[in-house]
Order: C-alpha cells, then structure tokens, then sequence
C-alpha cells in the first residue's frame, strides 16, 4: 500500500475503497480521523473486515444516463493491515507473502462482482449482496469474500 500525498492510515481505521480508473489498482479513502473524506492510499491488494457494499443510486443512474465511468461504488469497512493476499505459482499452488502455503482462495471465498451496466448491486454467486465478513481486494480488480451476505 502506497500512501498517498504522506497521509497515514492505521491498521482497525475504516475506509472506503473503489477502483482506481486513471491510474489502476485501488484508492483507500479514510472513513474517520484527520483525513476523512480523502485518499490517504494507492494499492494493488487490500483486505478489509466488516464489509459493507455501497452503491450511489444518483451516480449509478448517471453512468446509465451518460455512459461515463464515474466513480459510484464502494467496498466499506475495517482495513487489515496485517493480512497478506495470497499469490498464485502455477508450479505450487497458492503461497502468502512468505511463501508458505495456503488453501485456494477460490474455493473457500466467494467471487464479488459489481457490474454496472447491467445492475446497481455487487453480486456473488448469483445474488445480491450487502455485508460480508471480509473481502480481500487483489489486483486484476478481482474481489473475494467471506461471510457474504
């Protein structure tokens, strides 16, 4: 996580984290603190816990009505600092940062999927979705949960 103009965030601060479409990767709002309301980071992968989807209906609608990308929807909740997004070796399976081996994501975690032009929901297996436990934001822009709801 790269921060952002040398504002600081803490591991437990809640956030806000939507795509990124200029530079790619993910922008971290802070929620609380000195710099609500304001990036504080840049990331590529991110994990955060207690999750709530957001979608802004306005800017939805506009999206629809004009057919430029805005930014309209959010991942919210507790940023975990500590977690460590597991990485695929084709040679030997999933592997943290430290190299030890874990189960695949895949199959234990649900696959979040937010497509706007066609509906204003984040969706995982088939359904609309509000809450999750934790949702683990990797680059790709491919988005995992557990505990969604």
């Amino acid at each position: 996580m790269k921060a952002y103009k040398n504002r600081t965030i803490a591991n437990g601060d809640r956030v806000r984290i939507h795509r990124n479409q200029h530079k790619g990767g993910f922008s971290v709002v802070a929620m609380t603190g000195q710099y609500k309301g304001l990036v504080v980071a840049h990331c590529d992968n991110a994990c955060i816990d207690n999750v709530t989807f957001v979608v802004s209906r306005k800017g939805w609608e506009r999206y629809i009505a004009e057919g430029v990308k805005n930014v309209h929807a959010f991942v919210e909740g507790t940023i975990n600092l500590d977690y460590v997004v597991p990485q695929w070796n084709p040679r030997r399976g999933w592997f943290d940062g430290r190299c030890h081996r874990v189960s695949d994501p895949l199959r234990t975690w649900s696959r979040i999927v937010y497509e706007p032009a066609l509906r204003p929901h984040f969706k995982a297996r088939n359904r609309n979705i509000s809450t999750a436990e934790t949702v683990v934001l990797r680059s790709q822009y491919e988005v995992l949960g557990i505990g969604v709801m």
